[in-house]
């Protein structure tokens, strides 16, 4: 499969990672993920590591880890390469960071990249499922809100 690595600054705390999975996949899907964030706790927004693949066929997956430390940058694989795009998008515009194709020029907008996350993508849908999502409630005190106490 095609393969795109492109690179985001983040401006703070990356989003919980499980909203990834939302905005990437509509409805319930069975996905491979793993990442670095607190074991103890998903809701977890200090981390720098995060994979996730689609184990329904498509097989789309992304990745992303840290490749400079000050300032942060991550480097966003995917593949097929609208998934890096997709997910670039969405960290960057979950930070207020900014993005590049190049490490060394890592400044650029983060809706730059609409045009290049694939026809079959609604951005404005995935970003709508994303801010809906029951894990835009969760913190590290209550990391599943969505179950009942």
């Amino acid at each position: 499969m095609d393969q795109k690595s492109l690179f985001v600054r983040p401006g703070g705390l990356r989003p919980d990672a499980r909203l990834f999975r939302v905005f990437l996949w509509p409805g319930d899907r069975n996905l491979d993920s793993n990442g670095d964030s607190d074991p103890d706790n998903p809701a977890d927004r200090r981390w720098t590591k995060l994979y996730m693949r689609d184990r329904e066929g498509t097989e789309a997956a992304f990745e992303i880890w840290p490749v400079a430390q000050d300032p942060l940058v991550l480097q966003v694989l995917g593949s097929p390469p609208e998934m890096a795009a997709r997910a670039a998008i969405f960290l960057a515009l979950e930070t207020g960071g900014h993005w590049s194709a190049d490490l060394a020029d890592v400044g650029r907008d983060p809706m730059e990249l609409k045009d290049l996350v694939g026809p079959d993508f609604d951005l404005t849908e995935a970003l709508d499922r994303a801010n809906r999502s029951v894990w835009r409630k969760a913190t590290r005190e209550n990391p599943y809100p969505n179950l009942k106490a």
